[in-house]
């Protein structure tokens, strides 16, 4: 079975927590092949629902269900989508950047980092 491509980016602070964003690059990349995990059409919602929570359900969702993580948009502008970046990093999966320029600096850093750790312990 075909795993899911992860969309992330920024949402919060954004207009409508910017779901037309990522509506949008769902269907870019659906036509392309891909199929696509929309975290806005599984978020947990509702006014006492903390941070924690929403990134928890998220990891969860990328463990259980994606072996690729896509980063567009304000990626880099969002805590949460550094966190899931940074997840799916260390599980192994793939990422793919829609800046392509920005994915080869982000992944060389990443691998440096990562080995260097690995070195230290």
């Amino acid at each position: 079975m075909k795993k899911y491509t992860y969309i992330s980016s920024k949402m919060s602070g954004l207009p409508n927590y910017n779901f037309g964003g990522f509506k949008q690059t769902k269907h870019r990349l659906e036509r392309k092949g891909y199929n696509v995990w929309n975290p806005a059409e599984h978020e947990i919602t509702g006014n006492n629902v903390m941070w924690s929570e929403i990134m928890a359900q998220d990891i969860i969702d990328i463990e259980t269900n994606c072996d690729t993580v896509y980063m567009f948009g304000k990626w880099y502008r969002s805590q949460g989508a550094c966190v899931e970046m940074l997840s799916a990093h260390r599980l192994g999966l793939r990422i793919e950047f829609e800046q392509k320029f920005l994915g080869m600096a982000v992944n060389a850093i990443l691998s440096i980092l990562f080995r260097t750790q690995k070195n230290n312990n």
